[in-house]
């Protein structure tokens, strides 16, 4: 087994054991061993914020998800910025949450779940009006839940 092989493996079994501090330190070991900017760049970034985001480290789980954005547009990845967000619960964090969120829906528009957040968003920050409209709108994009 290569050494890069090893680290990778070796985080994907902390994280499985909830060691999630010594999974962080080994992705970014892992890290500096794969080309920047491929996939495996991307999925390393990935699994880094969401340790950050299992640890409620929303602050610090947000830059490895938005540097996946500067070569990488995924739905999920907006969708994981806009939950590290919506967790920092103040005004501000919701107008970036709902930023990601409708990124997420234009990057993947048939998919209920960013409405459902969406839906919950507004809720969250008073706008009614807007929190009926994504409810209604998921609904008929999801007709199992009408």
């Amino acid at each position: 087994m290569n050494g890069a092989k090893y680290y990778q493996e070796l985080a994907t079994l902390y994280k499985t054991q909830h060691l999630l501090k010594e999974s962080i330190e080994t992705y970014q070991i892992y890290l500096k061993m794969v080309p920047k900017y491929g996939s495996e760049y991307g999925i390393t970034l990935n699994e880094i914020g969401c340790c950050y985001y299992e640890l409620k480290k929303y602050e610090e789980a947000l830059p490895y998800f938005h540097r996946i954005c500067d070569f990488f547009q995924s739905s999920d990845i907006h969708r994981n910025i806009a939950y590290c967000y919506r967790s920092l619960n103040n005004p501000d964090s919701y107008k970036l949450c709902e930023k990601h969120l409708l990124k997420s829906n234009e990057l993947q528009p048939d998919n209920p779940t960013h409405l459902y957040d969406l839906c919950d968003l507004y809720y969250l920050m008073k706008e009614y009006k807007e929190s009926i409209y994504c409810f209604v709108k998921s609904k008929t994009k999801d007709p199992k839940f009408i």
